[in-house]
């Protein structure tokens, strides 16, 4: 045997850990989908609206002005941060 083939065997498969990697990350998103997001607050800017992290995909949302949970995009980043300015100036 040569010695490219030795040193192959003893470093680990990574085609295997990235394949396990990915099979762990889709069961995530699938639970996810079939069950629904586990949400966990991670900004309170008011009363009205709030920003969440779903602990198993790590997703994040916001609510809109409805109150329902919408993904959280630049759109409604920025909606946030002029609401939280908003806010600011009125009760400072």
């Amino acid at each position: 045997m040569s010695a490219y083939a030795i040193s192959s065997l003893d470093a680990p498969n990574t085609d295997c850990l990235t394949l396990h990697i990915n099979l762990l990350m889709f069961s995530k998103i699938l639970r996810c989908k079939i069950v629904g997001h586990k949400y966990q607050l991670t900004q309170k800017h008011h009363f009205q609206i709030n920003e969440y992290r779903c602990n198993c995909c790590k997703k994040e949302f916001t609510d809109d002005g409805y109150g329902r949970k919408v993904p959280l995009n630049e759109y409604w980043r920025q909606t946030n941060n002029r609401f939280r300015t908003y806010l600011n100036e009125i009760y400072s």
